[in-house]
């Protein structure tokens, strides 16, 4: 079976999707029978497509945060598969052709190429991987507001509609994909990680984190400085947090990694908070190497799929801290190390209280990673899935 990932822009942007596609291509590509690529439109499409969101989000947005990643390391990690980025209409359909199956990523700019200039009809039958979800449980800005109206719309049904399957990254994302297409086939599959794999990362591509002193509990916050993860939440609870664990006397320091239009406001709590250290965005192959210094995790995101961060924080044994939405409540209700919280408030307070009892590093419990990311397990859900779609009868 030959199987095409999509997705519109490149995948040196280095977000959680790209590294699914590529963790995911590499993996297939060892299967017996199984020839697998991510394909992807060119720099100079995602660069129109960054100017043209621009328009849309009402400000200009920074290029250079499409292309974090370096090529020559996407290209190792991909092992034996291929990475093709393709320049025209044309030739995208052309070498999509070739394939038996294509996932492709869910948002409405790869529903609009599909519909309307590759043609659903003239394509292999089309996986739409729900890693965008479809309904954000915080929305609190006019965008967020918008993507809640356009998916849950006949615009996205329409777009969608040629989509043989979908594929659902958590159990409230599997539900609204039935309720939006009851006649096509769901599936809720987790996405794959290999703990072992990550944790010997950390020793072969280590970065240096400055540790003054060893007895503060160092506490990371890493991902996109976006909406979608809660910056405007993470700058009002740090200083929060801050002043309940000075008043308990509990030393602690954390570090924020990441890149994003809302830099600026990192920045300025970096200033104003001694013990908040901005080190800007990570590689993906120093990431294993971040967690492993640090003793707490947190997530302030207002919406996730099954966020590789409650992961790879996991590997670690580190306490995660996120809110109770869909995603973080999949992925934490299954560990130990796992606390959940229903707004800000009692995110600042769960947190607060656990680091009281910690008091030290020492005291941080290590916790076991859950079992449900097991990749044997997920890499063949995932093979089941894409054989079913490929021989399906229309």
């Amino acid at each position: 079976m030959k199987i095409a990932l999509y997705m519109t822009t490149i995948l040196e942007y280095g977000g959680g999707l790209e590294k699914y596609l590529i963790e995911t291509a590499a993996q297939l590509a060892e299967y017996p029978d199984i020839e697998i690529d991510v394909i992807t439109m060119d720099d100079h499409v995602t660069d129109r497509i960054t100017s043209g969101l621009s328009v849309f989000w009402m400000k200009k947005l920074d290029k250079s945060l499409s292309h974090k990643e370096d090529l020559d390391d996407i290209k190792k990690r991909l092992g034996k598969a291929r990475y093709f980025k393709e320049p025209t209409i044309g030739s995208l359909r052309t070498r999509l052709q070739q394939y038996d199956v294509i996932y492709s990523k869910n948002e409405l700019i790869e529903g609009f190429v599909m519909r309307f200039r590759l043609k659903y009809k003239t394509l292999p039958p089309v996986i739409f991987g729900g890693h965008t979800p479809i309904y954000y449980p915080v929305a609190t800005s006019f965008h967020s507001k918008l993507h809640n109206f356009l998916y849950g719309s006949f615009i996205y049904k329409f777009l969608a509609g040629g989509v043989k399957a979908f594929h659902a990254l958590n159990d409230a994302d599997a539900l609204r994909f039935k309720q939006l297409f009851p006649r096509r086939e769901v599936r809720r599959i987790y996405n794959p990680f290999d703990i072992g794999q990550f944790r010997k990362n950390a020793t072969v591509n280590t970065y240096d984190i400055p540790a003054e002193n060893t007895d503060v509990i160092r506490i990371l916050w890493l991902g996109r400085l976006s909406e979608q993860k809660g910056i405007d939440d993470l700058t009002a609870l740090i200083p929060a947090v801050n002043r309940a664990c000075q008043k308990a006397n509990v030393p602690v320091a954390w570090s924020i990694f990441g890149d994003g239009e809302m830099r600026g406001s990192v920045k300025a709590l970096a200033a104003t908070e001694e013990n908040v250290t901005y080190f800007g965005h990570a590689d993906q192959k120093y990431v294993a190497s971040i967690y492993a210094q640090h003793q707490v995790f947190l997530s302030t995101s207002k919406w996730e799929g099954y966020p590789y961060t409650l992961i790879e924080s996991q590997a670690f044994g580190l306490q995660s801290f996120a809110y109770d939405i869909p995603g973080p409540r999949d992925i934490l209700n299954a560990y130990s190390g796992g606390h959940i919280a229903a707004n800000r408030p009692e995110l600042i307070r769960i947190l607060s209280d656990a680091l009281a009892v910690y008091r030290t590093p020492a005291g941080v419990p290590v916790s076991k990673p859950s079992d449900q990311f097991t990749p044997t397990v997920i890499y063949k859900q995932l093979l089941d899935f894409f054989s079913i779609i490929h021989n399906q009868k229309d």
